[in-house]
């Protein structure tokens, strides 16, 4: 397994999510993206690593360590006024849609797994469906 920096794999979740059509990465960062409008816009997305912690025990230099990383990704789905119900459907079928691809980042030196989502809301004045979804991603940290 082909050791990796935090944020390689960060950018490997992005890239994977960016590669859907109409889905655009945001220019806001993770911690960011949905406080007071930052990045925010019909199927925009903030992808972010919140922890890294060592599952193993045993860290080499030329090996790397074996780590566990907390991937969170959070998007926007924009909701239709007069049809708020049926929209705010249409954006938890986009999530599931988001979910699906993110997973496909995993590769030989990278396992995604899917931990849930962290916490649905409708914000930006009522315009937009805002989700936050949390991802465990087991790669070898490089450490040299």
């Amino acid at each position: 397994m082909a050791a990796l920096s935090v944020s390689a794999v960060r950018q490997r979740v992005s890239t994977q999510v960016a590669a859907l059509s109409g889905w655009t990465a945001s220019i806001a960062p993770y911690d960011l993206f949905g406080r007071d409008g930052a990045g925010v816009s019909h199927r925009a997305f903030a992808v972010g690593t919140t922890a890294t912690t060592d599952v193993s025990g045993r860290q080499s230099l030329t090996e790397g360590a074996m780590v566990r990383t907390t991937v969170a990704v959070k998007a926007a789905f924009k909701l239709r006024p007069k049809d708020l119900v049926a929209s705010q459907d249409e954006g938890l079928d986009l999530e599931h849609t988001l979910i699906k691809q993110a997973l496909a980042a995993s590769a030989a030196s990278l396992s995604l797994t899917y931990d849930g989502t962290q916490g649905r809301t409708i914000g930006q004045g009522d315009e937009f469906l805002l989700v936050d979804l949390s991802f465990t991603a087991r790669h070898r940290l490089a450490l040299s």
